[in-house]
């Protein structure tokens, strides 16, 4: 609403006194906007604007306050075959995360790699599970695994690639 600014002051608290870590940000004249990055996940932040003329600040503006996402869960690591028969193969991996809504597990019929195509989800596992055994696969046939956690906010980086030929 002012017409004589030469910038804006940004605060962002973690309180609606704005009393707790404090954050003071600056803008040009005629900004509408500002972005607020590198926050914590799942936490509250307030925010009010004041207009700049000088060393003159306005009143500030009314506050308004946003909770940001849940982080993504972390990968999974050190997926693992623990066991091989004719028909089926077993992984196991370490959960690393401690939010996760459960497990992707991805199957690959060729040398996929990491990035490559022909991945297909397999599974989706609950929570806190830490293997998976892959029935009905045909015999003598090498198959290629991952996995991946997932939360509501998204879902993690792969695990490693293992890989295990049936009997």
């Amino acid at each position: 609403n002012s017409t004589n600014e030469t910038g804006f002051r940004v605060e962002r608290a973690k309180d609606i006194a704005f009393t707790v870590e404090v954050a003071v940000f600056s803008t040009a004249a005629d900004t509408t906007t500002f972005s607020d990055m590198q926050l914590a996940p799942q936490t509250t932040y307030y925010y009010r604007v004041f207009a700049v003329s000088g060393n003159d600040l306005s009143s500030p503006s009314n506050t308004a306050s946003a909770t940001t996402l849940a982080a993504p869960p972390t990968a999974p690591t050190n997926l693992v075959v623990s066991s091989v028969t004719k028909n089926a193969i077993s992984i196991r991996w370490k959960d690393n995360a401690n939010n996760e809504l459960g497990f992707y597990v991805e199957r690959c019929t060729s040398s996929c790699g990491s990035t490559g195509t022909g991945w297909t989800r397999i599974a989706t596992l609950g929570p806190d599970v830490t293997s998976f055994t892959n029935s009905g696969l045909s015999r003598r046939t090498t198959y290629w695994y991952r996995v991946q956690a997932y939360n509501a906010t998204g879902s993690s980086a792969y695990s490693n690639i293992v890989s295990a030929k049936t009997k």
